[in-house]
């Protein structure tokens, strides 16, 4: 071929690189145009939903967009994530979830979606520790009481979760192996019907989120035992922390994040990155978050990536050490 058609070859590639180029920047300066998805894979109720929902406001306030949330529960989270896996990556279909997120890789034999590859981290948004509650028929109001009752007992106690490989899972879990006991798991889809369950009777104790737990504390059907934070919290300034009681080794907290299909727009998974770590630090979004006592944060999407990471490295070991393999 002669020089000129490689000349002219070079230059049509580059002008249509540019127009593609400045139709991704037009296209990130008009978003969002329309209504965002932001799939929530629980049921509603639980802290995941509660983060979204506190968000909402503000985003349609700033954006003058509407932020529709869809609880797609089941599966152990599956579910509602697969549905943003196969969605257009164009930054309209979101997925607020929690670190069960990537630690499904290490307690599932399998899972249907690559957590580093099949979406993009956006931001971190929130973290808060789990309140150890039991309902108030066992007839146990302390954690040394918890234990020697559940050593009476062995295999007999079941204890409730958002699913297997949620964090009310594993830091149940972490307790037993730490504690030297065994209960039987019994999993929702998600920890707000989870923590409806107990409260209800229908299953014993969990480590809840602190929002689940409060509206059935505060009437008395349930007892919060203990936190897994380090330090007490302000959501429940009389109960003592497992680190006090001997058990800093069960730390089984939670967080909040938001990813996107992977082939979104750097430039919209920036923009909205930025936004959304806005949005949760607004006033009126941190202080309904500090009340239930979460950390708000908003993070890059690299920060949010490094703490994925960290959180499979974190609890690959423990679930290599229990034994959990969900199938």
């Amino acid at each position: 071929m002669s020089r000129q058609f490689h000349r002219i070859a070079r230059g049509v590639v580059g002008v249509v690189t540019a127009l593609l180029l400045t139709g991704t920047a037009a296209f990130a300066a008009d978003y969002p145009s329309h209504p965002v998805r932001m799939i929530i894979p629980f049921g509603p109720g639980g802290s995941t939903d509660l983060v979204g929902r506190f968000i909402a406001p503000v985003f349609e306030q700033k954006t003058g967009q509407r932020l529709i949330i869809e609880n797609k529960g089941g599966a152990d989270s599956i579910i509602g994530t697969m549905e943003v896996v196969h969605a257009k990556p164009d930054g309209y279909t979101i997925l607020l979830t929690s670190s069960s997120y990537v630690v499904n890789s290490v307690t599932h034999a399998s899972i249907p979606y690559a957590p580093f590859k099949d979406l993009v981290p956006v931001s971190l948004l929130a973290s808060g520790p789990l309140v150890l509650v039991v309902h108030k028929s066992l007839g146990v109001t302390t954690v040394p009481g918890l234990i020697a009752y559940l050593k009476a007992h062995p295999g007999e106690v079941p204890y409730a979760s958002g699913g297997s490989g949620s964090p009310p899972h594993l830091g149940a879990e972490l307790f037993s192996m730490v504690t030297g006991t065994k209960m039987i798991h019994v999993p929702y889809k998600g920890s707000g019907p989870a923590a409806t369950a107990v409260a209800g009777g229908q299953v014993k104790l969990m480590f809840a989120g602190f929002s689940e737990a409060q509206p059935f504390v505060k009437s008395g059907q349930l007892i919060p035992l203990a936190i897994t934070s380090p330090k007490r919290s302000v959501a429940y300034p009389g109960v003592p922390t497992l680190t006090e009681l001997g058990l800093g080794k069960v730390d089984a907290g939670t967080y909040w994040g938001v990813l996107a299909p992977r082939g979104t727009p750097p430039e919209i998974v920036n923009e909205l990155s930025k936004d959304l770590a806005a949005y949760v630090n607004a006033p009126e979004v941190r202080s309904k978050l500090e009340a239930l006592g979460y950390e708000t944060i908003g993070t890059t999407p690299e920060a949010y990536d490094k703490e994925m990471h960290a959180e499979v490295d974190r609890w690959g070991p423990v679930v290599k050490a229990i034994g959990l393999q969900v199938k």
